[in-house]
């Protein structure tokens, strides 16, 4: 799964799309989102950074649906991917 702030300027959009293309050309099993006028740190509730994703319900019942099947036998072709994003330079030293 793909969610990305529309008004993003943190990572621009662009990369997203492009990193979702190159995925589906590999035939990865994933989806994109984009919301409209949100930026980088879209899932904020009420501060910043204050773990508001787990209130959106797109991601919610992704997580949900997923933490169900954990431990079951997936399709011996399936292909998983996940991608990080920091802002931080602290993985880097």
């Amino acid at each position: 799964m793909i969610r990305i702030g529309a008004a993003d300027r943190t990572v621009h959009p662009y990369y997203t799309r492009r990193m979702f293309r190159l995925l589906r050309q590999q035939q990865t099993n994933v989806t994109y989102s984009e919301l409209a006028d949100k930026e980088h740190w879209w899932w904020d509730t009420y501060k910043t950074n204050d773990g508001g994703v787990v209130n959106d319900p797109v991601i919610r019942n992704f997580a949900i649906s997923h933490a169900k099947n954990a431990g079951k036998p997936s399709a011996p072709a399936s292909k998983t991917f996940s991608l990080f994003t920091s802002t931080s330079n602290d993985i880097y030293q």
